[in-house]
Formats: structure tokens, sequence, C-alpha cells
């Protein structure tokens, strides 16, 4: 596989090293460090996600770092981020023994053009969706779904006859045709611009403020979880929501979702239907059936797979803290310092 494997949509090798027995622990021979990072194309993350790092009290590494904006600086800086799906216009100048980190959390099909070989060659640290990515920047916030028991979350009072909550505003024509046809079949209730057929407004008050779509994906039995596309390793918030909160997701996106999981059954595929009619009547059954319900809601009273506990493990560490840890180590691709999973 391509060094740049982790931005291409193929299968992913399996020979890189297996996954990784054990919780996300920073080695300990980091030097101190006090890193400057230029964010050099401006990304949608939020200011969260560029506050200035101290790792020394939170995780007992010697290192800080700090991001800025200003290109004037560039010759001085010790890294440069590009967020590639805002990438444009003429590259800067790469200086000597700088690194240069290739970020991405969007789907590669999406983006086919940006994460060629030949444009990723100048970069030395790959920060993707990812999981065989020197940094992996998957969906996994800790801060976000707790310890996936839903104990945090308030669950609203909606009187809706309808079984499957759906919410997506951005259209995706194959996903909205598949969701209108199995509305055809069981009752719909869909908040957001695409299918419409619900508002926001009727829920004033009813939500959690601080997690408004996750305590309404909790107040459903199911939740169709689609992605905009299929990409391999491309599992989104979609998906970890509904987990998260104990209602069961019907997933269509990664094709290897099940890596993803923390049990085979804590989802529900249409692929595994010959008609969005026969995926209704399944959910029919188990509504009126409590413990083949429960065969999809069995895993959160049971210990987590090691590699579920792996990628929870490496999200609780926000990848911007694991990005400084592997610039002040310093390292090659061979290491895994910074929460690599493959």
């Amino acid at each position: 596989m391509s060094a740049y494997g982790p931005f291409l949509d193929t299968p992913m090798s399996r020979n890189i090293q297996p996954w990784r027995r054990h919780l996300y622990v920073p080695p300990a021979d980091i030097p101190p460090r006090d890193l400057i990072v230029l964010i050099y194309y401006p990304h949608y993350f939020g200011e969260d996600f560029d506050r200035d790092i101290d790792l020394r009290t939170r995780m007992g590494v010697p290192v800080r770092c700090r991001f800025i904006y200003d290109r004037e600086a560039i010759d001085n800086v010790d890294a440069v981020l590009m967020h590639l799906p805002s990438s444009n216009g003429p590259a800067p100048r790469k200086r000597v023994g700088q690194k240069w980190v290739a970020m991405n959390m969007e789907s590669a099909r999406n983006y086919p053009d940006l994460f060629t070989e030949e444009r990723l060659r100048r970069f030395d640290i790959t920060m993707t969706y990812r999981r065989d990515s020197d940094v992996p920047a998957t969906y996994f916030y800790g801060s976000s779904y707790g310890d996936f028991k839903g104990d945090h979350i308030h669950i609203p009072r909606v009187t809706d006859p309808a079984p499957v909550l759906y919410l997506a505003s951005n259209p995706v024509p194959k996903r909205d045709a598949y969701v209108r046809e199995l509305s055809k079949y069981i009752e719909i209730a869909s908040y957001g611009k695409c299918l419409n057929n619900r508002n926001w407004n009727d829920l004033a008050g009813a939500l959690d403020t601080a997690q408004p779509e996750q305590s309404l994906i909790a107040a459903y039995p199911f939740y169709l979880a689609f992605e905009n596309s299929r990409s391999e390793d491309y599992v989104t918030e979609k998906l970890l929501r509904a987990l998260a909160v104990g209602t069961i997701p019907i997933y269509r996106g990664a094709p290897n979702v099940k890596e993803f999981l923390p049990d085979p059954d804590a989802i529900i595929t249409p692929n595994d239907f010959d008609t969005p009619a026969h995926l209704a009547a399944y959910l029919y059954c188990l509504l009126m059936d409590a413990s083949s319900m429960n065969k999809h809601l069995a895993w959160r009273t049971r210990p987590w797979p090691p590699e579920f506990e792996a990628l929870v493990s490496v999200g609780s560490v926000p990848s911007q803290e694991r990005l400084a840890i592997k610039l002040a180590h310093d390292c090659g691709r061979e290491c895994c310092c910074g929460g690599r999973l493959l």
C-alpha cells in the first residue's frame, strides 16, 4: 500500500500492524518542546480546535503547542497544517526541517482529486478519519459520547407515532431516495431539510440544549444513520450519536463499519434486506418483540471488544493533542505515538 494510503478509497492493508490491544499512552521519551503550528487553510472545526495546548498538567508530557493563522510567520513555525478540502491557490514554500500535516475528515470519495499521491507526497504527517493515519482524527470524541451508556443525555418527551428518525439537511439523491421509499412502509420523522415533515420549533424547551440532536435521537427507537458516501473507515457522528444514547442505528455508509462497532448486532444494515419494504417489516417485528429488540441493545451490558475500546481510548485524547505529541516526538510513520490504530 502507498505511504499515502489513508486518503485513498481502497481497502486498507491489514499487515501494517495488528490492533493495538491497549489504551492510548504517549511515549515516555518525549523531549520538552514548545511548538508553533501554522494553520494555512481555514477549517470548520471551531475555536476549540485552535486553543493553546499544554500537556504538562493534562498528561504529564512536557509539550506545549500554539496554533496560529499568520502566514507571514511560515518560516518560523514547527509545522504547517493544511485542511485539504479547503486548500486552494498556490502552495507555500516548505522550510527544511518543517513538518507538513495533511488534515481531512471528509470522505475521500467526495474529494478524490485532493488525495492523490502526487498531491500528498510533500506531507510528513497524515491526520484523517482513517485508522491508519499517523494521527487518526476519527469521529470518536470522548467529550461527546461519554461511555456510550447514554446516562448523560436528557431524553425529551416526544409524542410521535413514527418509530424511525431521520436528520439530514444535505441532499444526497440516493440516500434520500431510499428514505423516501422506506417511508411508504413505515412512518419516518424527518426534522432536517431533506424530506422534512417535522418542525424543530415544536420541540422548544424539550431538548438537551448542550446536545439537542443527540437527545432527540434518544427519543426514537430507530435512527437512519446514513453517511453521505461509502468509504473505508468513514464512520461519522451519525452512527455514534445513536450508539451513545441507546437508539438502534439503521446504518448505510462505510463498507467496513463492523470494525467500528461494540458488537455486530449493534446496528441494522439495509443491505441485509432485499427491499425497503422488507426492512420496514423487520422493524415492525422488533417493535412487537422485546427480546428481538434487545438483541441489538445487549452490547450495552457487555465488555467492549478491544477494537472498540481502542477507538474510544484514542478518541478521548483530542487529535490536535496527539498531533503535538507526534511533532514533539519527531518520529517517522512507523511510530504509533499519534494514536495510529492500524
